[in-house]
């Protein structure tokens, strides 16, 4: 059974690295367009350290795993093949979440300032 943590270990790290990754950098956008927007750095600087973070701990588990025994070259290619599917389906889905919030905090921008 202990033989299998590092295999599990390596799968959650690449979810991590390809499936949340992308939605949290999409969150440097949100950050970007506060920024335009006169919003301040709060959500840039945020959206940055949860990503450091979030990024270290998935590569770090990532090589931790690789370094096992019971991480083999056909794990390897089966965590590759993972990953790009992770990231054929969540960098698109996070420039739409992107998308629809940019969307949205425009037209509540654009009503509140209509109504005054």
């Amino acid at each position: 059974m202990g033989g299998l943590v590092p295999v599990f270990a390596a799968y959650g790290a690449v979810f991590i690295l390809a499936g949340l990754l992308p939605f949290i950098l999409a969150f440097h956008l949100d950050g970007i367009v506060q920024i335009v927007r006169g919003n301040g750095f709060k959500a840039l600087i945020a959206a940055f350290v949860l990503s450091v973070v979030i990024a270290a701990a998935g590569y770090f588990v990532l090589v931790w795993a690789s370094a096992q025994a019971t991480v083999t070259p056909g794990t390897v290619a089966s965590l590759n093949t993972v990953a790009s599917y992770f990231l054929f389906f969540s960098v698109p889905l996070a420039l739409i979440a992107f998308i629809a919030r940019t969307v949205k905090l425009v037209r509540a921008g654009s009503r509140a300032q209509g109504s005054a």
